[in-house]
């Protein structure tokens, strides 16, 4: 049965190795020494001990900015027993940072990969033009793995890298014992080593019990993980879920106000026996068009209202002005009345509105 899907932590012990990343061929020793600029190809498509990375796999982790300025490079990947008690790695290891986000280029010097450039501290440096023909980057990372196939070949295939540890100087295959001292040699001196644990100078690797603590601890560590992962998913999900609500509930908010002013302004347009039905479907989509909404968010029947008045007493006084011999024409239907028919008439028209009788016959007069 295949093992289930899971979020682990991996490393390539494949280094892409300095002296085959086309670097040092274009540089001297001396410029190299003084500003500590490299560019690397920090990782290939392919199969690695942790996994098979496909192309698509490397240039999501550029899309989505997986190593980006600042990441940390360290002289040396942890050992089980440091990654646990010390997760944070040890200053006297710190050797280089990365310039810029590592870049996915399909048609890069030296293949397909992710390139970075990087800055070397000083410390460093010499170590690094020495050993450069044996050892390279080695990347540090989260993300799902699977069992599946690829190229040919079974094992587990990374789905994805969803959170960069560090890339580390590390020894190329098959360079072991010799070049690891030179590792040693190469850390600051000025820097006080870490305390003896009893007689040796490293802690001893865990038997026992204590293999069996550790196992526990990671085991742990890689669920807490997984949790976390699950957690930040989640919210995403959440918050995007959230704003598509909100944004439906503001839409169809403001498609109920607007349907209530027009409501409001059909009902008391009904009300007027002076204005053609042409002019009234004007005013009622011009009043209604952007209505105002009052401190609880409601429409502001009463701003509404105002403004319709205005408009019907714009409209009559146009209507009043153009009669002439006091005749409406051209408007459809009966006609208007005549003289002081047309006085009364409008001011019926403004008591239908909720004038008072004095303030009707006041805005009747003042048509002209």
């Amino acid at each position: 049965m295949e093992p289930p899907e899971s979020i682990t932590s991996f490393a390539t012990t494949e280094p892409q190795v300095l002296s085959e990343s086309a670097v040092f061929g274009t540089m001297t020793k001396d410029r190299f020494l003084k500003d500590g600029k490299l560019p690397l190809k920090i990782i290939a498509p392919g199969w690695g001990t942790s996994g098979y990375y496909s192309p698509d796999i490397l240039a999501e982790a550029d899309r989505n900015n997986i190593f980006p300025a600042g990441t940390k490079m360290f002289w040396d990947h942890p050992s089980i027993t440091e990654a646990v008690e010390r997760p944070e790695r040890s200053l006297r290891d710190l050797a280089a940072t990365f310039d810029g986000p590592a870049k996915w280029n399909a048609q890069g010097p030296k293949g397909p990969g992710l390139y970075a450039d990087v800055t070397v501290f000083t410390q460093f440096r010499e170590a690094v033009w020495e050993m450069a023909p044996h050892i390279g980057p080695s990347i540090r990372a989260l993300g799902p793995v699977k069992f599946g196939e690829a190229e040919g070949k079974k094992g587990p295939i990374v789905e994805g890298i969803i959170a960069a540890q560090s890339v580390d100087f590390v020894t190329a295959p098959g360079r072991g014992g010799e070049i690891l001292q030179l590792f040693e040699a190469a850390r600051p001196a000025a820097v006080p080593p870490v305390p003896p644990q009893g007689p040796e100078t490293n802690p001893p690797t865990p038997q026992g019990d204590d293999a069996v603590e550790l196992q526990e601890a990671q085991r742990l560590i890689g669920e807490k993980d997984t949790k976390i992962t699950s957690l930040e998913e989640s919210v995403r999900t959440l918050t995007g879920e959230r704003d598509d609500w909100r944004t439906k509930a503001e839409r169809a908010e403001g498609a109920y106000i607007l349907r209530e002013a027009k409501d409001l302004a059909t009902s008391e347009l009904a009300k007027n026996q002076v204005l053609p039905d042409i002019v009234k479907t004007r005013l009622i989509e011009q009043v209604s068009r952007n209505p105002q909404v009052n401190d609880k968010g409601e429409l502001d029947k009463d701003k509404l209202t105002s403004q319709l008045t205005e408009a019907i007493k714009t409209e009559v006084a146009y209507i009043a002005a153009i009669t002439g011999s006091g005749k409406v024409t051209g408007l459809g239907g009966d006609p208007a009345p005549e003289g002081e028919g047309v006085t009364k008439a409008l001011q019926e028209s403004f008591q239908a509105l909720g004038l008072d009788e004095k303030q009707a016959a006041a805005a009747a007069s003042g048509r002209s």
